[in-house]
């Protein structure tokens, strides 16, 4: 994971402020820790351009379950990433700056019972709702999606677009 977070942090440094004046990010699973791993680094303040807002669909913010149900030997032949994806690896993550507004975006049923029959509680197949939590979050939102569909879905776009424009996923409400 902090190979990628490296590249991550080296291409925002790279930024020239005269060609942008702020950068958002939307991540898709472990893009998201990524973020998280590239933001909490020390060198978050001499980034050139700044980070305005982060916006994760599907994150393992407290590690996934699932991960931890594989084997070293299963990780190993799903992906070398996955590893980056247990519990215990996502808890070595610092958390998004508070500065950065930050929204999180979950696959769920919200229901008790999620896609996964292996996983306890709401799912969207491979990320438990309760493990996209994060420190910072300024929103949370649950969709009735799959982990794969939250990138391409019509719904899920317009609330990262939402998200970026008001730094909330939910409409105000008008009384």
């Amino acid at each position: 994971m902090f190979v990628s977070a490296n590249g991550l942090e080296q291409s925002l440094l790279a930024l020239d402020p005269l060609d942008y004046d702020q950068v958002v990010i939307v991540a898709h699973s472990l893009g998201g820790l990524l973020t998280r791993a590239a933001l909490a680094r020390p060198s978050f303040a001499r980034y050139p351009v700044k980070v305005s807002h982060v916006v994760m669909l599907g994150t393992p913010n407290q590690g996934a379950t699932l991960a931890g149900l594989l084997g070293p030997l299963a990780r190993a032949a799903v992906t070398a990433s996955a590893n980056d994806l247990t519990p215990a690896r996502a808890r070595q993550v610092g958390p998004v700056p508070a500065v950065v507004q930050f929204g999180v975006i979950a696959g769920g049923q919200s229901t008790t019972l999620g896609l996964n029959p292996l996983l306890a509680g709401d799912d969207d197949g491979v990320v438990k709702v309760a493990e996209t939590r994060a420190a910072n979050m300024d929103d949370h939102l649950t969709l009735p999606l799959s982990h794969s569909a939250l990138i391409s879905d019509a719904q899920a776009i317009t609330n990262v677009r939402r998200f970026l424009q008001t730094g909330r996923f939910r409409p105000p409400r008008t009384s």
